[in-house]
């Protein structure tokens, strides 16, 4: 796996995740497994084969999150270089569809919350700030329609 870059908010989620899984999650499965097994017949028994899904998919997502936390690069917001847009970079730019200006920040997949402004560095709009400056102009395409967006600031 390439590394990949994360916030120190980000990379304390990841390890959250992860203790909550291994600590908490993980033994509660095995032991729904070992309460399905003890009811007896195991090829008609529902409950047993759900916790082996549920087993089968904890410890997927445990390998998942261990692989990311190996190979994650905590960036610091004090680190960041305001004359161009980067990841963890707030980006306030005017929006052409919304008629007013909008603030972006700029994260990894994992922290993308659309909800607080947080956007993927792989999204549409995400991909097209990356790089650019103050007074730059940005064409996105997206789905539905074009989107132009003007760079206000970058913090």
């Amino acid at each position: 796996m390439d590394e990949i870059f994360l916030s120190q908010e980000g990379f304390d989620d990841l390890k959250r995740q992860l203790k909550q899984l291994e600590e908490h999650d993980y033994p509660e499965v095995l032991r729904q497994l070992a309460d399905a097994r003890a009811q007896g017949d195991l090829r008609e028994n529902a409950e047993y084969d759900a916790a082996k899904e549920e087993k089968r998919n904890i410890e997927r997502r445990i390998k998942q999150l261990s692989a990311k936390i190996s190979v994650a690069k905590v960036i610091s917001r004090d680190n960041i270089d305001n004359q161009c847009a980067r990841l963890l970079s707030t980006v306030e730019v005017y929006n052409s569809i919304l008629k007013r200006n909008v603030s972006y920040t700029l994260v990894a997949e994992d922290e993308a919350d659309v909800f607080n402004n947080k956007i993927s560095v792989f999204s549409p709009i995400g991909k097209s700030l990356i790089g650019k400056k103050i007074g730059d102009i940005i064409d996105v395409k997206l789905p539905e329609n074009k989107l132009s967006l003007k760079v206000i600031s970058i913090k």
